[in-house]
């Protein structure tokens, strides 16, 4: 990618200057202007600027006034998206037309206050809006694709970027009433498998799939540091992928919509496809997805970092790695069987010796229901195991897909706010950190871990001790794009855990977070807009992560003397520490050009 230049925002004034220079006389301006003629226009202020179907945008309440109409535009451009050079870009072509009445929020969450606000409408394709805001006595026009808006009172440019659409589901916590394990065999060594899907299976065998996949497992990490010791009674804040998937290829509605927002070359190619895919069968209007877990009693287990093979593989490979079969095996078996008996099925295959069924917990909503977005549900039990009570919170939202020029994820910092080494075993702690970062483009699963350090070293660190890393040293994941390939992306998922080096490993904490894009660039974006040297323009942001972990105590019987080792609580809190990661997004504001 070409490196970034930061340029001014083009304003009024600056739309102004080049406006009078391509009217101006020679001898009075200097070189007559020969570029394309560029209107003074203004943008209407509006918050978040990028958005997608549904989204609530707020208004400036100084000018916006309950029951105004608001008029929105939408294009797409066929030759060459906007740049520093052509701002309104080259064959920009209105697509849609839509309006809708200022609404009042009063006293609401975070937006406390009386606050103007209109919400995107649910057919309009990815592409840039321009809003322009009437009286309340003017007329409301009804709209939407490819209707025409009536010539515009004023010039106004796009302020509203409206990207493709996203279902995400994540984990909101998981309450450990029951680990299964006692106090004479803790520490409970607990890794989960998680699968979604959504469409109707097709093909036949170990080639049947569904339009939408995904597949994951947590926590992640190497042999004997892949999984959580939570005692009883404890709860795990985590937000985990449970389902990602573009709504594009979830209905046949929001199908045909996005096939607008390419050119017209490409646009009958994407209908026939959406189109194919309904007459097939392929959409079934469902969200179903599925979490189920595993408890190991054998110490070092054969199985750590099995489940993470499996997933990674995709669904169809759930439980199949090292089992003596292919990873097709389950291919023709989980589309009628449905994703929560695959995984635990999976699950099933994975068990040897006094291993733990800990269940699964599965849900599903339909696009009737909205795919199930709103509060957070729960509690879904674990059941069908052997062992354990465990129970889930999650939650379902959609989100948009801006396209990413350049992302990276670093670790900044670890502190160790609290030892876990006590009594015989003295400070320091031996550390390790398992991290890794995904910025969703797509795939089906989440990737592997990265270790800090590399191989089998450690940090020596005493409880208020902090080490730091560089850029490069600290480096879990990154990647540059280039305007044509740069990915639609919904949400990066960043995860690490802390782990003391023992004969048996101790962990002292995991955390995980989903991070919807969108809500990175909107609500970090502090500085100017700038272009590529290509002249297309950005939007770059670059903030802090912060994960305070806690471990549970653990195997070290060996560290305390004899008499006092049968002694210990699992429940008791024991080892923490704070991870600071950094983030950095591009985001290219060229909507897609085909």
């Amino acid at each position: 990618m070409n490196a970034l230049v930061p340029q001014p925002r083009i304003t009024l004034s600056t739309l102004a200057l080049v406006a009078l220079a391509a009217h101006a006389p020679a001898a009075a301006m200097g070189p007559i202007f020969t570029g394309p003629y560029v209107p003074v226009c203004t943008e209407t202020s509006v918050s978040p600027s990028i958005a997608t179907d549904g989204d609530r945008i707020f208004l400036d309440e100084a000018v916006a006034q309950e029951n105004m109409a608001v008029v929105l535009r939408g294009y797409r451009y066929t030759d060459a998206a906007p740049s520093a050079a052509f701002p309104q870009g080259e064959g920009r072509e209105e697509v849609y037309c839509g309006c809708q009445r200022v609404q009042i929020q009063r006293g609401m969450g975070e937006f406390a206050g009386d606050l103007p606000f209109f919400n995107v409408p649910d057919d309009a394709p990815t592409g840039d809006y321009s809003v322009e805001l009437l009286p309340v006595s003017a007329t409301c026009m009804s709209g939407g694709i490819r209707a025409t808006c009536e010539t515009s009172q004023q010039c106004v440019e796009p302020s509203l970027f409206v990207q493709p659409s996203y279902i995400l589901s994540t984990t909101e916590r998981v309450e450990f009433y029951g680990n299964s394990e006692d106090t004479d065999d803790h520490p409970a060594e607990m890794t989960f498998l998680i699968a979604g899907t959504s469409g109707t299976a097709f093909g036949q065998g170990g080639e049947a799939e569904h339009l939408v996949e995904w597949t994951a497992s947590f926590p992640a990490g190497g042999e004997d540091s892949s999984h959580l010791t939570h005692a009883d009674n404890t709860r795990l804040w985590a937000s985990v992928p449970l389902f990602a998937g573009s709504e594009r290829d979830m209905a046949v509605g929001e199908c045909r919509e996005e096939c607008v927002a390419g050119d017209d070359s490409a646009e009958a190619t994407c209908l026939e496809q959406c189109n194919l895919n309904l007459a097939l069968g392929r959409f079934n209007n469902r969200v179903e997805f599925a979490i189920g877990g595993i408890e190991y009693d054998a110490s070092p287990s054969k199985w750590w970092g099995v489940v993470a093979g499996a997933a990674a593989g995709g669904l169809a490979c759930v439980g199949a790695a090292e089992l003596g079969y292919p990873c097709s095996g389950l291919g023709g078996a989980h589309g009628s069987i449905g994703v929560a008996a695959a995984v635990g099925q999976g699950i099933n295959e994975l068990l040897e010796d006094d291993d733990d069924n800990l269940g699964t917990a599965s849900a599903g909503a339909s696009l009737g229901s909205n795919w199930g977005i709103g509060s957070t549900f729960g509690p879904v039990d674990f059941t069908g195991g052997s062992g354990g009570d465990l129970a889930l919170w999650h939650r379902s939202r959609r989100v948009a897909a801006p396209r990413i020029l350049e992302y990276s994820v670093r670790l900044a910092s670890v502190e160790i706010t609290d030892n876990y080494e006590e009594s015989n075993c003295s400070p320091p702690n031996e550390v390790f950190v398992n991290a890794r970062a995904e910025l969703h483009r797509g795939t089906p699963s989440l990737p592997g871990s990265v270790r800090f350090p590399s191989g089998s070293g450690t940090y020596s660190l005493s409880e208020g001790d902090t080490r730091s890393f560089d850029p490069i040293e600290g480096s879990i994941a990154s990647g540059t794009f280039t305007p044509e390939t740069a990915p639609a992306s919904p949400f990066l998922y960043m995860e690490v855990g802390v782990w003391e080096k023992d004969d048996d490993n101790d962990l002292m904490g995991v955390g995980a977070q989903t991070l919807a894009i969108a809500d990175a660039l909107n609500w970090h974006f502090l500085g100017e807009q700038e272009s590529t040297t290509g002249g297309l323009f950005v939007r770059r942001v670059t903030f802090p992560v912060r994960f305070a972990v806690n471990g549970w105590a653990g195997s070290d019987e060996h560290c305390w003397p004899w008499w006092q080792a049968h002694g210990i609580t699992p429940q008791a809190q024991e080892g923490g520490a704070i991870v600071e990661l950094e983030v950095d997004l591009t985001w290219l504001q060229a909507p897609y050009v085909n």
